[in-house]
């Protein structure tokens, strides 16, 4: 029941809801790879933002979600039958938004909370549709409560829902391929 004794010393990790089994893996796996939304929350401190979207398009490279709190943004996920108009969760772990870079994703919103921690810090933004986001960003960076704030994020980072709460697989970014390889959680 403890997630970060789990992660920190088991091999394998059994995600349970209500007696049924959610996920079985390395602990790695389960965290860049959730099997659904209850997994992705469950895994991770601070737990993973989520944005409900909207299915704008489907190309062969992944669909395209929007949101009031997005632009249209690709989420480079294989489609499993993904159609425009269907409705979707978009999921980004805190770690993963940061102050924009170029050619990231931006999302505003107005700081709520500074936690500041050293070399990181903690921030809460509130969008103007009222959605919470926690990011964790530069020690250094400046954040004020009250002050509108600009996160970004590279949608390789995302992690993509269906309604249904199942997880569709995502092209993943290089820095996390290799934690995903099948021998990273061995020493």
């Amino acid at each position: 029941h403890d997630q970060v004794e789990a992660m920190t010393l088991a091999d394998r990790i059994v995600v349970l809801q209500a007696g049924k089994v959610m996920q079985v893996g390395a602990p790695l796996q389960l965290y860049h790879r959730p099997a659904n939304l209850f997994v992705a929350g469950f895994i991770g401190s601070p737990r993973m933002n989520f944005i409900p979207v909207e299915v704008a398009s489907v190309r062969p490279d992944g669909p395209t979600v929007r949101s009031p709190e997005l632009p249209p943004t690709l989420a480079p996920t294989r489609i499993d039958g993904l159609k425009a108009g269907d409705k979707a969760t978009l999921g980004i772990r805190p770690e993963h938004l940061s102050l924009p870079i170029e050619g990231s994703t931006v999302i505003e919103g107005a700081v709520e909370l500074v936690e500041r921690l050293g070399r990181e810090t903690g921030v809460r933004v509130r969008t103007s549709s009222g959605l919470a986001l926690d990011a964790i960003i530069d020690g250094a960076a400046r954040a004020v409560a009250g002050a509108r704030l600009a996160l970004g994020f590279r949608p390789e980072a995302c992690h993509l829902f269906t309604a249904e709460g199942r997880a569709l697989e995502r092209r993943v970014a290089p820095e996390i391929a290799e934690a995903l390889s099948p021998h990273a959680d061995q020493t």
